[in-house]
């Protein structure tokens, strides 16, 4: 896997499934029900690469098409050891998103199911 397809996984994985029992707790919508914007209890390609495109510009916190390490939160690997990332590009990330959805979709259906998504980096912001 390539340095920049590592980034954008680390991009898409790096916010803990704290998240969403904290939307749980405060009847906030799940990571997963606000990537599901038809509300059809599965979520699309198109969906996930919307959010996806939502959570990029979200974190460019100076709108230069951007990320950058500062602009990142700290993500650690399973040994505890911090992950440096590089600078990422929009056309970068949006390019990664296709082989992530993939990863998730393990019926290849088509859709991620509740049940797949904690498979694909699950834009938990």
């Amino acid at each position: 896997m390539s340095f920049r397809m590592k980034i954008c996984c680390v991009l898409l994985a790096f916010i803990p499934l704290s998240s969403l029992v904290f939307a749980q707790q405060t009847n906030q919508p799940t990571s997963f029900e606000k990537a599901d914007y038809d509300g059809d209890g599965k979520i699309s390609f198109e969906e996930y690469r919307n959010r996806a495109s939502f959570l990029f510009y979200d974190y460019d916190i100076n709108q230069d098409n951007f990320l950058t390490p500062d602009e990142l939160p700290e993500y650690r690997n399973e040994k505890g050891v911090v992950v440096t990332t590089g600078t990422l590009t929009i056309s970068d990330y949006m390019a990664s998103i296709s082989h992530s959805f993939d990863m998730g979709d393990l019926n290849k259906d088509g859709y991620l199911q509740p049940n797949e998504w904690g498979v694909a980096p699950s834009l938990n912001k």
